[in-house]
């Protein structure tokens, strides 16, 4: 996403979040080949930025409030069950 500049929330709210020299360095890196040193830079830039604590909480959120609807489903329990781990596979992500 990086490499493509994909306005992705993660982007945005980085680019929103970073100030001064860390929102140029981070621009610099944002729509290129990156090596795995500045792929590195990157992640710790929109770690500190905030912006994946924030995605985070979203996420986490509307899990929960999807996690609310399965349980009122009429399925037997154990598609719930199927339905709350396809939820979080789709969701989880390593950062």
């Amino acid at each position: 996403d990086l490499k493509e500049a994909k306005r992705t929330y993660l982007l945005q709210r980085t680019l929103k979040n970073l100030q001064g020299n860390e929102r140029v360095e981070f621009e610099a890196l944002v729509g290129r080949e990156l090596s795995r040193a500045e792929l590195e830079q990157a992640r710790n830039l929109m770690k500190k930025s905030g912006a994946v604590e924030e995605a985070d909480s979203i996420i986490n959120a509307q899990i929960s409030l999807a996690s609310k609807s399965i349980e009122k489903l009429s399925f037997e329990s154990d598609v719930n069950d199927e339905f709350e781990k396809l939820m979080k596979k789709s969701v989880k992500r390593a950062f």
